[in-house]
Parts: C-alpha cells; structure tokens; sequence
C-alpha cells in the first residue's frame, strides 16, 4: 500500500506526490511532520520503488497509524502545501478544457452566416 494525500490524491505510486513535497521544500515538510518528516522527505526524493518502501514501511498490517496521519493532514494542510496543491489544480483542471477546446468542430459557413444573421454569436 502507498499513501495519497491532498485534494487530488497525489501519490508516490503515481510520481505525483514527490513534487508537490519538494515544492514544499524540507524545513516546511519538517515542520509539519516533526517525527515522520525526514522519511517523508528522503520517500520524496528517492525512485518511486524506494519512496514506497518507505511509505509502506509505515503501515503495519497496511493500516496507517493515526500520529502518522496527523502528519500528513498537518502536511496537506500546511499554507505552502495549500498553495503548491493549487497551483497544481488549476493546471490538471486546465487539461481537459484544452483538450476539447481543440476538439470541437468549427461551424460551417452556413451555420455561421445563419447565427450572424441573427445577431448572435456561436464561437
């Protein structure tokens, strides 16, 4: 098991955590999670395959400890990780909206001379 945090659950697994968490910086990792930051930070800073060692080091019988949890909620929800996540969010929200952007069929000619006759626009 891993651990996913945040509004968009980021994750080791998915390499999407460890960005967020250097962005952060260690002292404001440190900060937040005085017993387990260190790890936290080394987790961050490794290979995906080592980060979840770690990670997975913490979860005995796959259950997160709940001082472990305090951490990372402490962590998650820290004015600089707040900040970091929304950064984040407004480019993963901005993906979708490109994409169909670019998808969606131009008007014909017809169509558009019909709306403008009209005096309304389509596009």
């Amino acid at each position: 098991m891993g651990v996913s945090c945040g509004a968009l659950q980021w994750n080791i697994g998915q390499g999407s955590l460890q960005p967020v968490v250097v962005a952060v910086g260690e002292r404001g990792v440190r900060a937040a999670m005085p017993q387990r930051g260190a790890v936290m930070w080394r987790a961050c800073n490794a290979p995906v395959v080592a980060g979840l060692k770690i990670i997975r080091a913490w979860q005995p019988g796959g259950k997160l400890p709940a001082p472990t949890r305090a951490e990372l909620v402490a962590l998650m929800g820290s004015d600089t990780m707040r900040r970091q996540q929304h950064d984040r969010i407004a480019v993963v929200a901005a993906r979708p909206l490109i994409a169909a952007t670019r998808w969606r069929p131009r008007p014909s000619a017809a169509r558009r001379s019909s709306a403008c006759s009209y005096g309304s626009s389509i596009w």
